[in-house]
């Protein structure tokens, strides 16, 4: 089976959910005997940088181009379609399928849909992260560009041979477009990568971690939320603790947050040496869309979760005050945070445990495996 993968960023390195998840689920293809070629959006010294490293190596082949949009988009299209459509990367899939036609094209995030109707004949499989236009009207983004990206994302369900989504509320809406083929294929954790480690084992730990894309809108509120809102209530009565905030690209914003008691890491190499050290994981989002890899990470960590509703959304079987505190606000996030360093809960830590195996990328990585192959078998009806 040739695959096709069209992505509107570069899927190394992985060091966010999206290149995670893409990554993860090309090398399922890939251990199934799939031949893939990589079609995607990114800067030369980035994939200069990436082109010999682990994720990019189960391609057979790879074409990256830069983010110069088609000239037959018009003023009623998504910018973030035009942004992820440029036309050499469309021309480049045109002409890799009339060398050798692929089975399939799988896309990643709708608004990438366009370049696949290069491959003309071949099945479409898109692989929804979350729902697109749903997280930029929470995100306050311009309305009539929200309204595009709706409009937009809907003709993609309805033409895609499949829809993969990460949660069955994500799942539930694409239905609603009269899409065919719609199915659940969550995010996962490879899961014999985070040692498990019990709250009893990590008495003595100081630290509080949270997770992310430093530059994502989110991820930044978080970040500040912890450390002005949270922490400040926690040094009150744990003056020893730290908060950790671990991921690539922190911004200004972020950065501004660093003191003795707030370390901003910056892109790490390996995020497991912070799941290690912590006594808790601050899943702390407010807004956010699809499911969250460091939510399942955490989980598996069997490090004390706290988390906001939105931080577990998409995750079945975590549940608040079995598997993971919950709190909204920071007076609450505050009290949890202090009870997990007064007391252990190894039970709960082995219920969180539980709950990340489920999510293990080899299952995950199969099951989406198995709706390609469905596809390519369908796409002569």
């Amino acid at each position: 089976m040739r695959v096709a993968l069209v992505a509107p960023y570069l899927p190394a390195p992985e060091n966010t959910g999206g290149r995670i998840r893409m990554a993860r689920l090309a090398r399922a293809l890939r251990d199934g005997g799939a031949e893939l070629e990589l079609f995607a959006c990114g800067g030369r010294a980035e994939f200069a940088n990436e082109r010999s490293g682990e994720a990019l190596s189960v391609y057979a082949r790879a074409h990256v181009r830069g983010r110069k949009p088609s000239a037959r988009w018009g003023s009623s299209d998504p910018e973030r379609v035009k942004s992820a459509t440029p036309a050499l990367l469309w021309l480049d899939l045109w002409r890799a399928h009339r060398r050798r036609a692929f089975d399939v094209v799988v896309v990643s995030h709708s608004y990438a849909m366009a370049v696949a109707s290069a491959a003309k004949g071949a099945a479409v499989v898109l692989d929804e992260h979350n729902v697109e236009s749903a997280y930029a009207a929470s995100t306050a983004r311009e309305a009539s560009e929200q309204a595009k990206l709706a409009m937009w994302e809907r003709e993609c369900w309805r033409r895609a041979a499949a829809v993969t989504c990460v949660s069955e509320a994500d799942a539930a809406v694409v239905r609603t477009s009269g899409a065919g083929a719609v199915t659940v294929i969550a995010n996962g954790v490879t899961i014999e990568r985070v040692r498990f480690a019990s709250e009893r084992e990590r008495e003595g730990k100081r630290d509080v971690v949270f997770v992310g894309l430093m530059s994502h809108g989110p991820n930044e509120e978080g970040a500040e939320f912890l450390a002005r809102a949270v922490m400040p209530r926690v040094w009150a009565t744990q003056p020893s603790a730290r908060l950790v905030l671990c991921g690539r690209q922190p911004s200004e914003r972020v950065r501004a947050l660093e003191s003795e008691r707030v370390i901003v890491t910056g892109t790490v190499e390996n995020v497991g040496v912070y799941l290690d050290d912590a006594r808790v994981m601050a899943v702390a989002l407010h807004k956010g869309a699809g499911s969250s890899l460091k939510a399942v990470e955490a989980l598996a960590s069997g490090a004390r979760v706290v988390s906001t509703s939105v931080g577990m959304r998409g995750i079945d079987g975590a549940r608040a005050g079995e598997t993971h505190d919950e709190a909204e606000d920071a007076e609450g996030f505050a009290e949890c945070i202090c009870r997990a360093f007064e007391e252990s809960d190894d039970a709960m830590s082995a219920r969180a445990r539980a709950v990340g195996e489920r999510y293990d990328w080899a299952a995950v990585g199969a099951r989406f495996a198995a709706v390609v192959e469905a596809a390519a078998r369908g796409r002569g009806r």
